[in-house]
């Protein structure tokens, strides 16, 4: 489970790169790993 987490992570993250600018991204990434922080 860990592994399509992570890989559905990385999806988002760069279809978010493709598309967001960079505070957006941060912004993502930060909600990210405290999401992976939590559980």
């Amino acid at each position: 489970m860990p592994n399509l987490l992570r890989a559905n992570g990385v999806r988002f993250f760069v279809w978010s790169n493709d598309h967001d600018p960079p505070h957006v991204r941060a912004e993502y990434a930060g909600r990210v790993a405290r999401w992976f922080f939590r559980r």
